[in-house]
């Protein structure tokens, strides 16, 4: 029977297979949910960095067990804001109440009302209510959500046993459709948790384990794999996935076949994730040119997310997947405009 590839990178990682490292991020987030009062936490992250997959993570019964105290106090309510984003705030509250029946819990009224008085009910009950908003920017981006809706979400969670989780791409501020909701105190009562590209040990882990654990491990594919993709999760995932896949594959030949794979994704990471004053930066960087001074903080920023790395007193390229989407973006830009 043939091996099933041990890697995923199409959809998000559901329950805690196939889960490694974010155990920092986890410890933060838990310590924040599991006080007297939950507090609420705003985890950030680019692109499919692994936001999805750590909620989905922590929300497993025996990871709740582990890391909250009195764990059957606790109602977890997760939305899926990106899949199914809420067209109003009847839809927002329609969405929590079915996720409450899946709970165990009662349905409410789709409104401010129904969802207070739920929140009384489960304290009266000694229960106290988590929020996992994924993709919650989809809401903040929402015209048809106005600065009442997101007081009403602080003051709930400042006078209640309410916490919210939410991801986001960027911080949540940045993401508003107008400036009184960016203004609002609503987003002072969030802890940021951000995502940031695994170190090298974290990368080669998530690359050597889940071959191991189907009795195929990796030889020296594991720092090909390190050097094309760096810290990405997305990227090792892809890259692992390819190379377990095509086993004795040559090295050039796995870049070859994993740039194809990846060049959605860091078309994604391109327009999604990087301003550009940061495109700007990695284009120069590619190309051997020297980095504008004014650009010189932009530089320091993308060392510390993974894009760049210092090499002799100058920067390079901080794998070889983008190294080549760069160059093709250069080439692109050349023959446009010349």
């Amino acid at each position: 029977m043939p091996i099933t590839n041990p890697y995923h990178y199409r959809d998000p990682l559901t329950g805690t297979k196939g889960f490694y490292n974010r155990v920092s991020e986890m410890y933060l987030v838990t310590a924040r949910i599991a006080t007297e009062q939950p507090q609420s936490v705003s985890i950030i992250g680019g692109p499919r960095s692994g936001k999805t997959a750590l909620i989905n993570y922590l929300t497993e019964a025996f990871i709740r067990e582990e890391y909250l105290t009195d764990s059957p106090s606790y109602v977890l309510v997760q939305l899926e804001l990106g899949k199914s984003p809420p067209d109003c705030p009847k839809t927002f509250f329609l969405q929590i109440s079915e996720a409450l029946q899946q709970a165990g819990e009662a349905a409410i009224e789709p409104n401010t009302d129904g969802f207070d008085k739920a929140v009384k009910r489960l304290m009266k009950a000694k229960k106290k209510m988590v929020l996992f908003l994924d993709d919650f920017g989809t809401v903040t981006q929402n015209s048809r959500f106005a600065l009442n809706f997101f007081s009403f979400l602080r003051s709930v969670a400042n006078g209640s046993d309410v916490g919210y989780v939410t991801t986001s791409s960027l911080p949540l501020q940045e993401l508003c459709h107008t400036e009184d909701i960016e203004d609002s105190p609503f987003f002072n009562i969030f802890t940021t948790v951000n995502l940031e590209p695994f170190s090298e040990e974290a990368a080669r882990q998530l690359v050597q384990k889940p071959a191991e654990q189907v009795g195929q491990p990796f030889g020296e594919e594991v720092e090909w794999i390190w050097q094309l993709a760096g810290g990405f999760p997305q990227l090792l995932q892809l890259t692992a996935y390819t190379a377990f896949d095509h086993r004795n594959i040559k090295r050039e030949k796995l870049a070859e076949q994993a740039y194809k794979n990846a060049e959605p994704y860091l078309e994604e990471l391109w327009t999604g994730a990087l301003p550009v004053e940061a495109q700007e930066v990695l284009m120069a960087v590619q190309a051997k040119k020297a980095i504008e001074p004014q650009l010189a903080y932009v530089a320091e920023d993308l060392e510390s997310q993974g894009y760049l790395r210092q090499h002799d007193n100058g920067y390079v390229m901080g794998f070889e997947l983008l190294e080549h989407f760069v160059a093709k973006r250069g080439s692109l830009w050349k023959r446009i405009f010349g």
